[in-house]
């Protein structure tokens, strides 16, 4: 009797642990996704995205990793908002996404492709006030892969 309770007991908790694994990870699939913001009905466009490329830009010598250690510990998060299109992302995930997006970009194009893959605009006019083509161009050097690009090619 005892081996019985202790074998549908192990069983149970096998079941479980399955079960509450294959939730949890199910749920950070989507991590960079912007947090559509509903219900909000605006005269107005409104746009911190657009704030934070140009302090992105203005810092002479912005360092991806010191920024997002700055961030993590401060949660903000950067708001789109406009008569067609709601986005709203915390600063961390927004330069994680940012930075990893540069690193598998070869060109500016793919790298715009990339980042209206994950802010999807029917009329691009998210990514058209961005200026990302600028973004790509300062933030790339900076950047592990653009470390590389800039060494001598030996041929």
């Amino acid at each position: 009797m005892k081996t019985t309770t202790k074998t549908r007991f192990l069983s149970l908790t096998a079941v479980l642990m399955l079960s509450f694994s294959a939730v949890a990870q199910e749920t950070t699939t989507d991590q960079f996704k912007g947090i559509p913001v509903e219900g909000e009905h605006l005269t107005e466009a409104r746009n911190t995205f657009i704030d934070y490329h140009a302090y992105i830009l203005d810092t002479g010598d912005f360092k991806f990793r010191k920024e997002i250690k700055k961030v993590k510990k401060e949660p903000e998060f950067l708001e789109y908002a406009s008569t067609d299109n709601n986005i709203r992302i915390s600063k961390y995930d927004y330069l994680r996404l940012v930075r990893r997006t540069i690193n598998q970009s070869d060109t500016k194009n793919e790298f715009i492709d990339r980042m209206t893959e994950h802010f999807p605009d029917t009329e691009n006019r998210f990514t058209n006030t961005l200026n990302l083509e600028t973004i790509y161009d300062s933030a790339r050097p900076k950047t592990f892969f653009g470390r590389f690009d800039e060494l001598p090619r030996v041929r």
